[in-house]
């Protein structure tokens, strides 16, 4: 069986726009993907409502993801693949920007990649999310936030070639909700996890081949 963390904010916790209450794991973008790939992969959330990458108290662990990452990984090893959707909240830092936001992701790669906690002792692989942007519906209430997303898109795309990763913009995939501007709606988290199904398996089947 492979081992999937799905570790990332309030969009992998199933925040509900509109209500803040949690969508049920049926709905949630790692448990449609679960259903999706079926009973021969077990999937991991790791979501929480305001984490952001690496900002912040790091005594503080649930609001900064690089003070939780590494006990998380060895709570949950052997781990074949991490799916990593970070930076929204600090896209909302404005003294944040994208290339800020995309050297924060830089270290927690590297932090990945220096662990263990895949099999065989080596490090899981990776899929780098680049989150989306902020509605159209909203752009003028978050029009810094857009134009920041774009920018992160591009910066984690670099990141992704330089490492050696795979990645995904979500935002070519789902659209935020009107309703509240960051959150996924129901249909987005169906849609995403439809999208990602196919290259986790390839992920998952590359990672086969060469043990």
């Amino acid at each position: 069986m492979s081992t999937i963390l799905a570790y990332g904010d309030s969009n992998t916790w199933g925040y509900e726009p509109g209500t803040g209450n949690r969508f049920p794991p049926s709905i949630r973008w790692p448990g449609r993907l679960q259903q999706l790939l079926g009973d021969s992969v077990r999937i991991i959330e790791q979501g929480l409502n305001g984490r952001t990458i690496n900002q912040g108290n790091a005594n503080q662990v649930p609001s900064n993801g690089m003070a939780y990452l590494l006990p998380c990984l060895m709570t949950h090893a052997p781990i074949d693949l991490v799916v990593l959707m970070l930076g929204t909240n600090d896209m909302g830092r404005p003294q944040l920007t994208a290339h800020d936001i995309a050297q924060d992701m830089e270290q927690m790669i590297q932090a990945i990649q220096n662990t263990n906690v895949g099999h065989d002792d080596q490090s899981p692989a990776i899929l780098l999310l680049a989150p989306p942007p902020a509605s159209v519906e909203c752009s003028l209430q978050f029009a810094p936030f857009v134009n920041k997303a774009r920018e992160l898109a591009e910066c984690y795309h670099s990141l992704a070639n330089r490492y050696r990763i795979d990645w995904l913009d979500v935002g070519t995939v789902i659209q935020s909700s009107a309703i509240d501007g960051i959150h996924f709606d129901a249909p987005a988290h169906t849609a995403l996890a439809t999208a990602l199904a196919p290259r986790v398996r390839a992920i998952l089947d590359r990672i086969a081949s060469t043990n």
